[in-house]
């Protein structure tokens, strides 16, 4: 089953680039509120109360928290990201999931990459 999930996602990420006609190297300007969530994980992640993450996620919330521009790319796996854990990380900050998911920007970055895939491709090929 993971084997079909991993052909859709490389299947997207062409259709994405086709269509959206438009390198994944292409810019996307990070808004603050995104860096922001994504600063306060990045810089807890010495923590000794929780264990979270790994070394592409520290680069994630490094290059969100920077509030730098960003590869679409990266914007794309956000996305991804966001959308899957959505409903299945914890609202406590005791939890891994909890500072995993503001490294991907949390809420706010879920919304802002929403927003920018939105913009990049028509409406049948994301649903």
């Amino acid at each position: 089953m993971e084997h079909f999930i991993e052909d859709d996602d490389r299947l997207f990420d062409l259709a994405f680039i086709k269509i959206a006609g438009t390198s994944m190297d292409s810019q996307i300007p990070v808004p603050s509120g995104v860096a922001e969530v994504a600063k306060d994980a990045y810089d807890n992640r010495f923590s000794k109360d929780v264990n979270f993450g790994d070394s592409d996620m520290f680069e994630t919330g490094r290059m969100l928290k920077n509030r730098n521009s960003v590869p679409l790319k990266l914007v794309l796996e956000i996305h991804k990201y966001t959308v899957k854990h959505r409903f299945t990380h914890s609202d406590s900050k005791k939890h891994r999931t909890y500072w995993e998911y503001r490294l991907h920007g949390g809420e706010p970055g879920r919304k802002w990459a929403e927003s920018i895939i939105r913009s990049y491709l028509p409406k049948e090929v994301r649903n």
